[in-house]
């Protein structure tokens, strides 16, 4: 008897018992044939987008960064948002002034854009934006420099190999985008070095700041 209340009388001090917390469900993985055509998909967006940024740095001598938000509202009028270090605010000077349409900032298969521009909380909203961003460049920059991507993990500089089967997307100032794989562990790999190391010559020697989706 005196076992058995000891045994209750440690249960209780002990307090009660918390499950661990249920790991959250990896992705689930795509189809190859679906993963290459998204990835397409996204490369036609991309080109698209290059032309939107070629317009605008016709127009405000650079791509754009956090110094031309200014002159655009000021050219456009536009109520729009562009404040901030997302790539969807970085893109929304592009639909004030260049690009009238969501679509070009899409990863294929994986959005719907709705092209509502009437205020911030529509126009390329959290969740409506697929790329991330290099801010800062133009095109006076070395012409293999890679400006816009997909699909990064959010916060981090490794692409997340589930949308397009282990592939990244790269767009360049020259207009060039390409499919490259991804390693094991996320990274794309130019001239036997990471694609955002400062040892690259387009960086040089500084290390890349990127601009990722809401």
């Amino acid at each position: 008897m005196k076992l058995l209340l000891s045994v209750c009388l440690l249960a209780m001090l002990a307090g009660p018992v918390h499950a661990e917390p249920e790991a959250k469900p990896a992705a689930a993985p795509v189809e190859p044939e679906v993963a290459l055509a998204n990835a397409k998909t996204t490369i036609l967006n991309l080109r698209q987008l290059h032309i939107g940024l070629i317009g605008f740095d016709s127009d405000y001598g650079a791509f754009p960064n956090s110094e031309t938000a200014a002159e655009v509202k000021d050219a456009t009028g536009s109520i729009l948002d562009m404040e901030g270090d997302s790539s969807n605010t970085y893109f929304r000077q592009l639909i004030a002034s260049t690009a009238k349409t969501e679509t070009i900032f899409q990863i294929g298969g994986r959005m719907a854009p709705d092209n509502d521009f009437s205020d911030s909380t529509k126009a390329l909203a959290a969740g409506e934006c697929g790329i991330s961003y290099i801010p800062g460049l133009s095109t006076s920059n070395n012409s293999a420099t890679p400006v816009a991507m997909a699909p990064l993990v959010t916060g981090k500089m490794a692409f997340d190999p589930v949308p397009f089967g282990g592939k990244a997307v790269i767009l360049r100032i020259d207009g060039s985008a390409t499919i490259e794989p991804i390693t094991a562990e996320g990274d794309v790999i130019l001239g036997g070095k990471s694609i955002f190391d400062p040892a690259q010559p387009f960086w040089k020697g500084k290390k890349p700041k990127v601009a990722w989706p809401e």
